[in-house]
């Protein structure tokens, strides 16, 4: 793995779940993965609907991630989801 990549397993999961950090050209993602048997940090990949309206799968899948803009816009994100677990009414609104 990466130097940029930060993986945080969720020590409930019995198949290695967890939350991938990752940072590309100054661009976070927190990105859903899993650990594999073989100590590996896999991500999990989906296949979004084609836009054809035939609702079939793309042929080639992306990452399942939220992205955000720049080191300090993921802090004040994960800031402001953490005010909304601790408060039903936060002091600040959403950095976006």
């Amino acid at each position: 793995m990466e130097e940029s990549k930060f993986f945080i397993e969720n020590p409930d999961s019995e198949y290695g779940n967890g939350i991938l950090l990752d940072e590309k050209n100054g661009v976070y993602s927190l990105i859903a993965a899993h650990k594999g048997k073989d100590g590996q940090v896999y991500m999990d990949w989906g296949y979004p609907q084609t836009k054809d309206g035939s609702k079939k799968p793309q042929k080639t899948g992306i990452p399942w991630k939220l992205t955000f803009t720049g080191r300090a816009g993921t802090a004040a994100m994960l800031r402001y989801l953490t005010s909304l677990l601790k408060d039903d009414k936060p002091q600040e609104e959403a950095p976006f």
